[in-house]
């Protein structure tokens, strides 16, 4: 119940009040997101663009850079997106390379490292998502909601972000970033195994959610999306992510950083020869409606999830050998 109302409060922003509250903070955004790309291009390097999409949020003409095809052939432009996984990434880089610190102070530092993060990017509609979603994750999730699901956390994320800046309604890697964020907590939500079965299904909720937003950028859904999501999420967030951050901070290792990123996209432009896409949808439009879609499939799981609970009860009690069942 909670949920629709903040559901409600976001409508409310969006359609009636219209205020932009992140626009009072341009200037300090602006400075740290300049210092942030002169410090990025201080080395010269071909792959400066990636870095400073992947790690600031510059963005500019990257859709129409001819590197970046084969990752919307893919399904991987999400990826290069600030949002949760980048902030997952940032997260695990700090928490590994602090852990000899007092569990209080580490936890500072952390929370010091994403703010600086979510400044340099300019406090875009992506990364002010998943940075919020982090803080209720962390801090304040029980105490001001309750013990929610992801999925319930996310849309109060959702609304508390169109809240704050209701145009981000219109922002297409503001809908890819909730699109792929909500199907990860969908999958989440059965419970499944951790394994490759695991895995298959989050990729496809993500296909499955970020789909309709694609073809706003990519006409046709390639038959490569699913497979090529389930090996791209762990390497990104275990390998790509902590690699780009150590290039930028110590330039005498670009050089290598360089090497596998023209591994990476050469490998990610082969592997998109092989395209054949599943079916084609020529009309693009992309408006707010990619964020109706996203509550729709939200309110649609959340009348799904009794059902496939108790389903699962039964099967558990008719099997008293398999897994004991465990609610929500």
């Amino acid at each position: 119940m909670k949920t629709i109302v903040w559901i409600l409060v976001a409508v409310f922003q969006v359609f009636l009040l219209n205020h932009n509250l992140v626009d009072s903070c341009h200037e300090v955004t602006s400075f740290f997101h300049g210092a942030a790309k002169a410090f990025i291009n201080r080395t010269q390097s071909p792959w400066n663009w990636f870095y400073g999409a992947i790690l600031i949020g510059e963005d500019e003409g990257i859709r129409n850079n001819l590197q970046i095809q084969s990752f919307l052939t893919l399904g991987l432009y999400h990826l290069i997106v600030v949002s949760g996984s980048h902030i997952r990434g940032l997260q695990v880089v700090v928490t590994s390379t602090t852990n000899w610190l007092p569990p209080r102070i580490q936890s500072w530092i952390v929370t010091l490292v994403l703010i600086s993060f979510t400044l340099v990017n300019r406090m875009q509609a992506s990364c002010m998502r998943a940075f919020l979603a982090w803080c209720l994750g962390s801090f304040g999730q029980k105490k001001f909601f309750g013990p929610r699901s992801d999925a319930d956390l996310n849309m109060v994320v959702i609304c508390l972000c169109l809240a704050i800046e209701p145009a981000w309604a219109k922002s297409l890697s503001f809908q890819l970033s909730c699109s792929a964020t909500l199907g990860l907590s969908i999958v989440r939500s059965l419970e499944l195994e951790k394994g490759i079965g695991n895995r298959i299904a989050e990729s496809f909720f993500c296909t499955l959610l970020t789909a309709p937003l694609v073809f706003s950028i990519q006409p046709c859904l390639s038959w490569l999306v699913i497979p090529s999501n389930t090996l791209a999420l762990p390497f990104f967030e275990l390998i790509l992510m902590p690699v780009s951050l150590l290039s930028i901070l110590l330039p005498f290792i670009r050089p290598l950083t360089d090497h596998v990123l023209i591994f990476v996209f050469g490998f990610c432009s082969w592997l998109s020869q092989f395209e054949n896409p599943l079916f084609c949808f020529e009309e693009r439009k992309l408006d707010s409606w990619g964020l109706v879609y996203i509550v729709f499939v939200y309110l649609s799981w959340r009348l799904v999830l009794p059902y496939y609970h108790r389903h699962r009860f039964w099967k558990n009690q008719l099997n008293p050998n398999g897994n004991s069942f465990s609610g929500t």
